[in-house]
């Protein structure tokens, strides 16, 4: 059910300007040849006035970690609250690894944790699993296809992505998403429970669509769960995040650089395909969608827009798989800047 992609730039070329690199690629971590192994992971600090509170709580964070070793960028995924969010983020990115390799050259990857912040020698059951909304024992009036006594280890979770009309008004928002993962660790199915703006709903929806577990298991034997996630939009961004300085720029009018402007044709070091929909499946047609994005003087892209689709849940997608993008950082005139890039996605019919 993978889409072909067709990709275009502002005036209708027929190629994304994107030329081929290898150089520095970025690979999940479970495609390395050889795991690295963590040399330092300073544990995080307990936010003040949860542990005076006696809350506890977790957070997944994932981190893009570079061919030395060293954590280039982590994000939160999944916060049971913003303070536990921000305190696992400032310890994972102090985190050093061992680096990875790939037919035994050192690479980039990218992978993920999860950081559980307990009390009185008290601890989490596979936090990971928590905190994506699957619990440690199923309820029981589930079919026994659902049953199992391992929940589902989350390996590829990207960031749920901020709508972004809300984001530049700094329009707050939740949404309940109830999904079911197969014997593979594939999410097969995602339903919107609540949310409070659709857009929100569709955002949480296209990222689970993009997660890839490590299965559930009953006694050994793979199975399928399914969770429910409840997920504010308040996930933590330092301060220096190109994210909020990108939003002072666009509220204030800046014009961006295009591809055009380049030194250099742009170079891709990751990139992922959107996925087919899961809420289209039955209809199986043809879809398009439109996004607009900056790629950062760091190379890193943010702020996706939709500028259109024939269904909502083809721009969401599309815009889920580009928000996980990243680029040699663009430069003109010698002078890393960030680049504005609009590009259309095509995706095919489903055969049936």
């Amino acid at each position: 059910m993978s889409p072909h992609v067709s990709r275009w730039i502002f005036g209708g070329l027929l190629v994304l300007l994107i030329a081929p690199c290898s150089l520095a690629e970025i690979y999940p971590f479970q495609e390395l040849d050889s795991p690295p192994k963590a040399i330092s992971q300073p544990a995080p600090t307990y936010p003040v006035e949860k542990r005076a509170n006696g809350v506890m709580g977790v957070a997944l964070v994932r981190l893009w970690v570079n061919a030395a070793g060293d954590v280039e960028r982590s994000e939160v995924v999944a916060q049971s609250s913003p303070a536990f969010g921000k305190a696992a983020y400032e310890s994972a990115r102090r985190w050093n690894y061992s680096p990875g390799t790939k037919q035994g050259v050192p690479v980039g990857f990218i992978t993920q944790t999860g950081i559980s912040f307990t009390l009185m020698g008290e601890s989490f059951p596979d936090p990971e699993s928590r905190v994506v909304g699957f619990p440690a024992k199923p309820k029981s009036k589930l079919p026994a296809v659902y049953m199992y006594d391992a929940a589902p280890f989350p390996q590829v979770n990207p960031r749920p992505l901020y709508p972004y009309e809300q984001w530049l008004a700094k329009t707050p928002g939740q949404a309940t998403v109830g999904y079911a993962v197969d014997e593979t660790g594939r999410v097969i199915d995602v339903q919107v429970m609540k949310d409070s703006d659709p857009e929100f709903g569709l955002a949480l929806s296209a990222a689970i669509q993009g997660w890839h577990f490590k299965p559930a298991t009953a006694k050994g034997t793979p199975r399928k769960a399914v969770g429910t996630i409840a997920l504010d939009f308040d996930l933590y961004l330092p301060p220096d995040a190109s994210e909020l300085r990108l939003r002072e720029l666009i509220k204030h009018g800046r014009k961006f650089f295009t591809v055009g402007d380049l030194d250099t044709p742009l170079q891709p070091l990751h990139q992922v395909s959107p996925k087919y929909p899961l809420a289209l499946v039955s209809d199986g047609q043809a879809g398009e969608a439109v996004i607009e994005f900056v790629i950062d003087r760091d190379g890193w892209v943010a702020l996706p827009r939709i500028v259109s689709a024939t269904k909502p849940e083809f721009g969401w997608s599309a815009a889920t798989a580009v928000s996980q993008w990243r680029f040699v950082p663009p430069r003109k005139d010698g002078t890393l800047v960030d680049v504005r890039v609009r590009a259309p996605f095509d995706f095919s019919a489903i055969s049936k």
